[in-house]
Formats: C-alpha cells, sequence, structure tokens
C-alpha cells in the first residue's frame, strides 16, 4: 500500500489485516508498479525475479499460485 492511497482504501486495508487476513490492492503492472514506486520496471523486474529465485519459483504462475497458498484475502 502506498502512502498516498485514498484514506477510505486505508481504513479498508486496516479493518482486513484487524480480522487478520492480508490485504492486496488492485493487481498492476510491472510499468505501474515502477511508476507508482519512482524506480525503474528493471527495478521493478529485478525484485520480482530475486522474490522469485528465492522461493524456487520459475514462473509468474507459479509465483501467483505460491502466493495464493499462503496467504488468504478478502
Amino acid at each position: 500500500m502506498l502512502k498516498r492511497s485514498a484514506v477510505d482504501e486505508l481504513e479498508q486495508a486496516v479493518r482486513v489485516v484487524w480480522a487478520g487476513k492480508t490485504y492486496m490492492a488492485e493487481g498492476r503492472t510491472v510499468t505501474d508498479i515502477a511508476i507508482l514506486l519512482k524506480v525503474s520496471t528493471q527495478r521493478v523486474e529485478m525484485h520480482k525475479a530475486h522474490a522469485m529465485d528465492q522461493l524456487g519459483l520459475r514462473t509468474t504462475v507459479e509465483l501467483i499460485k505460491c502466493v495464493i497458498r499462503t496467504h488468504r484475502f478478502t
């Protein structure tokens, strides 16, 4: 969640986390993430690749399955 997120989104996130669940904001493209974080798309891809490497994952589909399997969502 970004610092500049709307107050109502922040309130919703707090309630979800308080209920013991994981809050996920809407899906974003690598380009969207890079723009929001003011970094290059290469840096976003590098962090994603590093996380996947640490988890022993080879594809984005494996990453998504891993996240779904290990987290509770609203």
